[in-house]
């Protein structure tokens, strides 16, 4: 069990996903994410932008290009 803490907006959520996005898909390993912060669609907006390399503001915005939406294609 890995306790990250720190003060608001200091990425503790960001480096939590990245740890379990680390585990599990470069790895093959198992890992949960609980969040009491973040929705599950949140989570997956999040994993999803740093797996495919698409600036997450983009996505909120809805002003994803089409290179975007192929990369998001693909990794998902």
């Amino acid at each position: 069990m890995i306790v990250v803490a720190a003060r608001p907006a200091m990425g503790k959520s960001t480096v939590g996903l990245d740890f379990a996005r680390s585990a599990s898909i470069k790895h093959g390993l198992t890992s949960a994410i609980f969040s009491l912060e973040m929705s599950r669609t949140e989570i997956v907006m999040r994993l999803l932008s740093a797996e495919a390399q698409i600036p997450l503001q983009h996505m909120r915005a809805g002003t994803m290009s089409e290179p975007d939406w192929q990369k998001m294609a693909k990794h998902m």
